[in-house]
């Protein structure tokens, strides 16, 4: 299954939608234009801290 989601952050916490994004193998996230997206791919996924900052260009 393929599965692309433009707005992670647009998905509420706990939400049934996210359970794609839970039970993938293999992620692949590009560069983010928004810190909110950014931040719930880090909650989500457990990465390490500043790694949003990467994701936005913030560095």
């Amino acid at each position: 299954m393929l599965a692309g989601f433009r707005h992670v952050s647009d998905l509420p916490l706990g939400s049934a939608a996210r359970a794609p994004l839970w039970e993938a193998e293999t992620v692949f996230i590009f560069g983010q234009s928004l810190p909110s997206d950014a931040l719930a791919f880090v909650e989500l996924y457990d990465l390490p801290a500043g790694t949003d900052a990467a994701m936005t260009g913030r560095q």
